[in-house]
């Protein structure tokens, strides 16, 4: 397995283009890609873009991971300044790593296979290729009862596991929140749906790249699975399941896509959150010059800017550090990816906070140095709703359809953009803040923990 993944590797790296001229932005350790211990890690910028290298001192696995562009470094700068996983090279990642973040989800990886072959999927073989049992996934969630999660159920394609329903109740009846990640062609059928909502289903992240057939021609399959996904969001519409929207987008094939899904996304209350995705290169479907980078991505946005998300996260970090200190909570995961709250109105999705709204906000809660001031000031900023429902949002531990209801009652949507693609990890996702769950190849009923995963 390990020399499988490493060819696949080196082979989509070869693809993207390395040079040899490259500087070392900051070190660390992750997982070995190969026997899945703690390695050397370090992050480094070649030719404009950023690679993850792992090196295992214990397998001598090596691992070279194309990550983000760097045209716009500064929007990622504080995720880089951490490490989500401490430890000693060599050993294996302890629960510890996980237990004193604040991780809000949890990836249940369900199977491999998927109904569709996209030609832009970036991990089509890098997942264990064995479905999960149900006993599997009990035995999982056991240390995760009633702690009222995200579970992600993820694949390959979840919704064509033959157990998805039972997977779903199994979910439910942990004491934590299912939310489904599909291509949405399956919800198509709304006895299928409706069998789904049945079992306990609350949430669902879609993959709609257009509305128009041709981006499907080149991104994904073919034109035939174009009306079958706009069927399954239709139809999650009518059953007023919480949504969100992922898209990937590609120069010249689907960009005038964003602006026509905020459209939709502004006249229909369901839908929760656009996650507009740049394309992968790695795959080799298509070139570099298909990419966009986070500044072309908001430029697609219409009354959106880059000082928009930077100023948010900054305010994002802001909320982060004024709440820890004054011990409400730990530390929200505030991502990688630039994100920025948007409200509902007759003219469309604009900024909840204008930027000068923002920098006025960072300005004045930078200059908070004792637990008084910090207090004092929270109570003036409650003063604002749009201030309070943003800290809600951006704080809270509550049961994430809670809130979710009420933002999608206050019309507040979620935008988020990602120019990174993927780290390649043994299970093809991300470094974040949560915790995968696998199915263990040399036991059926058991399952793998990996730590620092989320979907892409």
């Amino acid at each position: 397995m390990g020399e499988h993944i490493q060819e696949r590797l080196k082979n989509k790296i070869e693809r993207v283009g390395v040079r040899d001229e490259e500087t070392v932005v900051s070190h660390g350790v992750g997982e070995c890609l190969c026997c899945g211990l703690l390695a050397k890690q370090s992050k480094v910028l070649r030719d404009g873009f950023l690679f993850t290298i792992r090196q295992c001192d214990v397998c001598a696995f090596q691992s070279e991971a194309f990550d983000k562009k760097h045209d716009e470094f500064a929007l990622y700068k504080s995720s880089l300044a951490n490490t989500h996983i401490t430890g000693r090279v060599g050993e294996p990642i302890s629960e510890k790593s996980f237990s004193n973040l604040d991780m809000h989800a949890v990836v249940l990886h369900v199977n491999a296979t998927c109904n569709t072959p996209c030609k832009i999927c970036f991990y089509p073989d890098l997942l264990p290729q064995q479905d999960i049992t149900i006993t599997a996934v009990r035995n999982g969630l056991k240390r995760f009862t009633n702690q009222q999660k995200t579970v992600c159920v993820f694949g390959g394609e979840p919704t064509i596991h033959p157990k998805i329903m039972h997977i779903v109740k199994e979910v439910k009846a942990s004491g934590n929140t299912p939310e489904l990640f599909t291509n949405g062609i399956k919800l198509a059928d709304m006895n299928f749906l409706d069998a789904l909502i049945d079992a306990g289903l609350e949430r669902v992240n879609i993959t709609v790249d257009s509305f128009d057939k041709e981006p499907y021609e080149r991104l994904r399959s073919g034109a035939w699975e174009w009306k079958l996904r706009l069927k399954g969001l239709e139809n999650l519409g009518k059953r007023n399941i919480i949504t969100k929207i992922n898209a990937t987008i590609a120069k010249g094939i689907n960009d005038h896509s964003v602006s026509e899904l905020m459209d939709y996304i502004n006249e229909h209350a369901y839908v929760t959150e656009l996650r507009a995705l740049a394309l992968n290169p790695t795959t080799g479907a298509l070139g570099l010059e298909y990419v966009p980078s986070i500044t072309e991505l908001i430029s697609y946005m219409p009354c959106f800017s880059v000082e928009h998300f930077t100023e948010f996260r900054t305010f994002q970090e802001n909320i982060q550090r004024i709440n820890h200190a004054l011990g409400f909570r730990k530390p929200y995961n505030t991502g990688d990816a630039p994100t920025l709250l948007a409200k509902r109105t007759s003219n469309g999705l604009r900024p909840l906070f204008s930027v000068e709204e923002l920098r006025a906000y960072n300005r004045a809660m930078e200059n908070l140095n004792d637990a008084a001031a910090m207090t004092h000031a929270i109570r003036a900023f409650k003063k604002n709703k749009r201030f309070a429902y943003a800290r809600i949002l951006l704080g809270s531990r509550f049961n994430p359809c809670v809130i979710e209801r009420k933002l999608q009652a206050l019309g507040i949507v979620k935008i988020t953009t990602c120019a990174f693609t993927t780290r390649l990890n043994k299970d093809g996702r991300s470094d974040m803040k949560v915790i995968s769950l696998l199915a263990d190849p040399k036991n059926k009923d058991d399952m793998i923990i990996r730590v620092g995963t989320v979907p892409s």
